[in-house]
């Protein structure tokens, strides 16, 4: 099964990303990799086989990077190899990823026939030439590029602290939404700046003025410290990698009320860490 972890602060990132591994090996991999920002760049080391075989292949001495990611891989599309192994990369972008794309197939051969280049044979190589297709064509963000973000940070909360949620975007508040809201109610609001915001603090505005508690995910915190309950700031990014900044505190809420609940956040009830069987 995958494993993923991350780093950003201001210690070197290898160590820290070398060890994360070693302590996900129980989890079973066939392949393993690493990417760092160095200053000037992205650079990704990854091959078939175990960390140990992963950290033969890392510079020596170590680069001063404070930013990184790292994966291990269990292979589902395409054989386990070096080429195939996590991370993958396009224009400037790196993505490692657990689970699977089903319509991955449709993609890739779509972004081949715009001209991208694929390295490997994996489904999770789409993400990362579909983020550089956004950015090449500079598409105008949508009030929607945040709803899969809301749906993910609703399952999370369903799935580790089984709390019922739901998500959805601001625009369809007043159509069935807002009847659930009452006094003391969270409310989890993703509010980056775009051209939506203004109607987004709307939003927030009916959430207060029906006794709804509004948590806010922002990258402008200055605007909404006096409007909202409670603030969670993130770093401003491109709009059309927004959605990748909101998800990660959004992920961790529903962590974190897991471990407050006392709920076992490591093997959720029910649930499978791998789907065998349709």
């Amino acid at each position: 099964m995958c494993g993923i972890v991350g780093y950003t602060g201001k210690r070197n990132s290898l160590p820290v990303l070398v060890d994360g591994l070693k302590r996900l090996e129980y989890r079973g991999y066939d392949s393993a990799g690493i990417a760092f920002q160095n200053g000037n760049g992205i650079e990704i080391y990854k091959t078939k086989g175990k960390i140990k075989d992963l950290q033969k292949t890392l510079p020596h001495p170590t680069p001063d990077a404070m930013v990184g990611l790292g994966h291990t891989r269990w292979a589902t599309h395409r054989a386990p190899s070096s080429r195939n192994a996590h991370p993958h990369r396009a224009d400037g972008i790196a993505v490692v990823h657990n689970g699977i794309i089903e319509n991955y197939r449709n993609l890739r051969s779509h972004l081949i026939a715009e001209g991208h280049k694929f390295s490997s044979d994996t489904d999770t190589e789409v993400i990362p030439q579909m983020i550089s297709s956004y950015l090449q064509k500079k598409r105008p963000v949508r009030d929607a590029i945040n709803y899969p973000i809301a749906l993910e940070g609703a399952l999370k909360l369903k799935e580790i602290s089984y709390i019922p949620a739901t998500g959805y975007p601001a625009g369809e508040m007043k159509h069935g939404p807002i009847a659930l809201i009452e006094e003391g109610l969270p409310v989890v609001v993703i509010a980056p700046v775009d051209n939506l915001f203004e109607k987004t603090l709307s939003n927030i505005e009916e959430v207060k003025a029906r006794g709804g508690r509004v948590i806010a995910i922002t990258d402008e915190p200055e605007s909404l410290s006096d409007k909202v309950d409670d603030l969670i700031v993130v770093p401003s990014a491109h709009s059309s990698l927004s959605p990748l900044v909101n998800v990660i505190p959004l992920q961790l809420l529903a962590y974190y009320i897991g471990i407050l609940k006392g709920c076992d956040v490591d093997q959720p009830r029910n649930l499978a860490k791998s789907v065998t069987v349709e």
